[in-house]
């Protein structure tokens, strides 16, 4: 196989993230070429890129990493000599024991991407996806114990993320067959791709690029919440936040209350075109004031500033009402988050 060398390195980079960090399974640390594509598979995600080779074994990841960013010539060509994969190009050469056949490789072999991409309907993802999944993904819950919020959910009305204290939701214009949910570190690792099309398979999502990269994630067998009604505001006061009102809150939050970020508050004081944010503990306190447009009845209460912070990054728009703070983006975009009493 003659490939550019820049290509290679980029192959190898985009289906990484299916590489397990420890070898539970043999092979589940290794790269794996099929003859049509270069995967890796760790039984939570599946990465397959397409790359024809003569040949189908599978290498350590790291060594293969670490022989083909040490090589500067334009073109390297690998070739399978001996139980070795080898690497050659115009002044360095290297050899790397491979295994031919092995469990990871019978896994990927039943998984057959390559026949769904060719035989089955795929559904088309809207181009506002992977904007949609990144902007979730911080309001899912990072504690697996707790099965549903520690996934994000996909379906006809959109993408949901929550941990029990916010909620996310960006509204999709996409037909699936059904609701379904994907684990957050899954989520992570796929809003690094563009993915353009979709496909349900019983146990997998399966989601395709326009250079059919396909990334395949298990889904979670579980029944997501309804939080639909937690949007709703019947009397809300509507703010438009500083720009820097996040910068203020980064300055200050070493002042606050709390150990662990669930249980820190801040105090933000609105009136007469300024917004006073407070944050205090046992041993000291601190006040910042920002200018706002605001002329209008004192507004006072407390919120978590690490949430604060997170959601000013994508929305300043902030409606607010006791117990709740409702942030906007466009059309699509809505974050909620409990205000701490």
């Amino acid at each position: 196989m003659l490939i550019k060398t820049e290509d290679f390195k980029k192959i190898l980079q985009t289906i990484k993230p299916a590489i397990s960090k420890r070898e539970v399974v043999e092979q589940s640390t290794h790269f794996i070429f099929t003859g049509t594509d270069a995967t890796a598979y760790n039984d939570r995600i599946c990465i397959s890129y397409p790359c024809e080779s003569d040949f189908v074994c599978s290498v350590n990841s790291d060594d293969m990493s670490r022989i083909i960013n040490g090589f500067s010539s334009t073109d390297i060509e690998i070739t399978m000599k001996d139980n070795q994969l080898q690497v050659k190009g115009k002044k360095a050469r290297s050899g790397l024991a491979c295994i031919e056949e092995g469990p990871i490789m019978k896994m990927i072999q039943d998984l057959n991407t390559k026949n769904l991409l060719k035989n089955y309907k795929w559904y088309n993802l809207p181009a506002e996806f992977n904007e949609a999944l990144n902007l979730c993904l911080f309001s899912a819950s990072k504690d697996v114990s707790l099965v549903e919020l520690s996934c994000l959910s996909i379906s006809n009305k959109g993408i949901i993320s929550s941990d029990n204290l916010r909620i996310s939701s960006y509204s999709l214009s996409i037909d699936v067959p059904r609701d379904f949910l994907i684990p957050l570190s899954s989520a992570e690792e796929l809003a690094k791709i563009k993915v353009t099309k979709l496909l349900l398979t019983e146990a997998w999502a399966h989601f395709a690029t326009e250079e059919n990269i396909i990334f395949s994630c298990r889904i979670v067998s579980a029944e997501y919440p309804d939080v639909f009604e937690f949007f709703e505001m019947t009397d809300a006061m509507k703010l438009e936040m500083p720009k820097n009102l996040k910068k203020t809150i980064d300055s200050i939050i070493f002042s606050v209350e709390g150990d662990i970020d669930i249980d820190k508050k801040m105090q933000l004081t609105i009136t007469d075109n300024k917004i006073c944010c407070r944050a205090e503990k046992q041993n000291c306190w601190i006040e910042q004031d920002i200018d706002i447009e605001y002329n209008s009845e004192t507004i006072q209460f407390d919120i978590n500033p690490i949430f604060l912070a997170q959601i000013l990054e994508k929305s300043t728009t902030m409606k607010i009402e006791p117990g709740k703070a409702l942030f906007e983006s466009g059309d699509n975009f809505k974050h909620v988050m409990a205000m701490p009493i």
